[in-house]
């Protein structure tokens, strides 16, 4: 009976140290996270995130008559939270629309994933994007990464996306040579009033609900193309194909949600790309094949992908060729 005292004060001491370790565990370098993004931050203490924050005081953005100032949406953020001995970031990027594909790109090599790219105002000048980032792995990591991308912000403000001036395309003078389209991404579309328009998976077949099938429609002529769709994907999806479709230079325009209470949550990417009508097949025949590496591994489809020409695309190059 003497020994309980004590053995209560041992308890007591045992359950103070695992709790001022597990304290500790959960600490951010809050100094280094500032010195490596380049930005100050502050700590949340009854959260335990630690948030920083980039102003965009250097942008002049109108809406509806109103100056837009960072307390008004133009701050880009980044929170940190520790999960143990890694950590978890999630954070939004405020982008003009010139922006989008360079700090995507720089968002997407660093190992983090994008979630969404939206607009929040109408009638806005510049055109404001703003894009959801996430990452999880070990905080210097993910310091670094941040970083990059509020640097690609940085740089890329005084670019545009524009190297040379756009055609001007007039859906009423389309003369596309549609068998070339046909060949490369292996079906059948349909053209009407200019556009050819191709559809990826039958309404009736797939297990994708209406308005989430992948889509690609291609206007103007051989030379002088421009390609405009959607991509319906599952999550696990979503990384590849933005990568793939950054890679051939599309536009991506927007990243979100079409349905609400679905079982698999499906993201549809929206994009576009002006340049010679078979470069055009090609590359988005190149995303689509990536999500069909993925769908290897995966019980659920969004959608049917195109089988019925399962031929490298240089053979089908071959067969463009012949036609001519």
């Amino acid at each position: 009976m003497r020994l309980k005292p004590f053995a209560c004060a041992l308890t007591f001491c045992f359950i103070m140290i695992f709790s001022v370790q597990a304290q500790g565990d959960l600490q951010l370098d809050c100094k280094m996270i500032e010195n490596v993004t380049g930005h100050k931050g502050d700590m949340n203490l009854s959260t335990g995130v630690f948030k920083v924050s980039v102003p965009h005081k250097d942008v002049k953005v109108n809406t509806i008559g109103i100056l837009l100032t960072p307390e008004l949406g133009l701050t880009s953020w980044v929170d940190f939270k520790k999960t143990g001995s890694d950590a978890e970031i999630s954070g939004e990027m405020v982008l003009i629309e010139d922006q989008v594909g360079e700090v995507m790109k720089a968002a997407l090599d660093n190992g983090l994933k994008v979630k969404s790219l939206y607009n929040k105002y109408l009638w806005d000048t510049p055109k404001l994007m703003y894009m959801q980032v996430e990452g999880k792995g070990q905080i210097n990591d993910l310091a670094k990464a941040s970083g990059q991308v509020f640097e690609s912000i940085k740089k890329s403000r005084k670019s545009s996306i524009w190297g040379s001036p756009l055609a001007h395309i007039n859906a009423s003078k389309t003369t596309l040579d549609v068998r070339n389209i046909e060949i490369l991404l292996g079906t059948q579309g349909i053209m009407k009033s200019g556009v050819y328009k191709v559809v990826f998976g039958n309404e009736k077949e797939t297990t994708a609900p209406r308005g989430e099938l992948t889509w690609a429609a291609f206007v103007g002529s051989d030379k002088q193309a421009l390609i405009l769709g959607d991509i319906a994907m599952e999550e696990n999806e979503v990384q590849d194909v933005l990568k793939s479709l950054i890679k051939n230079d599309f536009l991506i325009l927007s990243l979100h949600q079409h349905m609400m209470g679905e079982n698999s949550k499906i993201q549809i990417v929206h994009y576009m790309k002006q340049g010679p009508a078979v470069d055009l097949a090609k590359n988005i025949m190149e995303t689509l094949e990536t999500m069909k590496d993925v769908q290897k591994n995966t019980k659920v489809t969004v959608h049917e992908l195109p089988v019925s020409e399962k031929l490298p695309l240089e053979e089908k190059t071959d067969r463009i060729r012949k036609l001519k």
